[in-house]
């Protein structure tokens, strides 16, 4: 048996198949995002110190 026929043999499936796929995986993605947001939450106050050592300006790329 041909084993580079094993593996790219399975890759050439067809275009309907594919974006069926990619359509599932982005709508588990999406629904996945939807419940385990952490970047909505609200932080406890409670769990925040009273001060800091450094302050932190801008998140951008350098």
């Amino acid at each position: 048996m041909d084993v580079e026929h094993l593996i790219f043999g399975g890759l050439k499936a067809e275009p309907i198949i594919i974006s069926t796929l990619s359509t599932l995986v982005t709508v588990l993605l999406y629904i996945k995002y939807w419940f385990d947001s952490y970047a909505v939450t609200n932080i406890p106050s409670n769990s925040l110190l009273p001060s800091y050592d450094f302050i932190i300006i801008g998140s951008g790329s350098a």
